[in-house]
């Protein structure tokens, strides 16, 4: 659309332009021209024959059409316009990508930590496992330590859910 907008705004920039053209004849004459009106006369009773070579100049200016200007002023508003939305939109999307990264900093710090805490309470309920056999420790204690493990692993699978990282 951009590229369309640009080609209307050059082709009326250039109709807008004066024109000066120049027309170059090359003739050869047989041995009577004119019309029989002119060949009655005497002053112009003369047979042309041989080269002949003619130029002419010639100046064109447009006159300003109000419509045409108007046409240009709208052509120009929506290229300005589309222009405007595009850089709008190449620094949304910059944004976006910093916000976006950031986030998945974020979240895989977050996932990292969680699987720290998912190691630690794996080991906290295999020495809750010993102590019980041991008699040291009771169902309850097992209970507690299982209950915060399997806490830690929905977290985790939370996280990868909102943040689309798995591993």
């Amino acid at each position: 659309q951009q590229d369309a907008i640009n080609y209307q705004l050059k082709n009326f920039r250039n109709e807008q332009k004066s024109n000066i053209n120049l027309e170059l004849s090359l003739g050869y004459a047989g041995l009577s021209e004119g019309s029989a009106l002119l060949q009655s006369e005497e002053l112009f009773d003369k047979t042309l024959e041989g080269p002949s070579i003619s130029a002419s100049i010639s100046y064109q200016k447009p006159y300003g059409s109000s419509v045409a200007k108007g046409q240009w002023i709208t052509q120009k508003a929506s290229l300005d316009s589309l222009n405007v939305l595009i850089k709008d939109l190449e620094y949304d999307i910059a944004a976006n990508i910093q916000i976006e990264t950031k986030n998945l900093l974020t979240s895989v710090a977050q996932l990292e930590q969680e699987n720290i805490s998912i190691g630690s309470y794996k080991r906290s309920l295999k020495n809750e496992h010993v102590k019980r056999n041991l008699g040291l420790s009771t169902w309850l204690d097992i209970i507690n330590i299982s209950d915060r493990l399997e806490r830690a692993q929905l977290l985790k699978i939370r996280l990868q859910k909102n943040s689309y990282i798995f591993g």
